[in-house]
């Protein structure tokens, strides 16, 4: 139980940091494709 809720937890930590990364990234195409 406990081991499912820490890969859980890891998972959704992963999941938020892509999420940013991926901002990140199409703000800095979208600067680049524009200028």
């Amino acid at each position: 139980f406990f081991k499912a809720r820490f890969t859980t937890k890891v998972f959704f930590i992963q999941f938020h940091n892509a999420m940013q990364r991926g901002l990140v990234l199409s703000t800095w195409i979208h600067q680049f494709t524009n200028g």
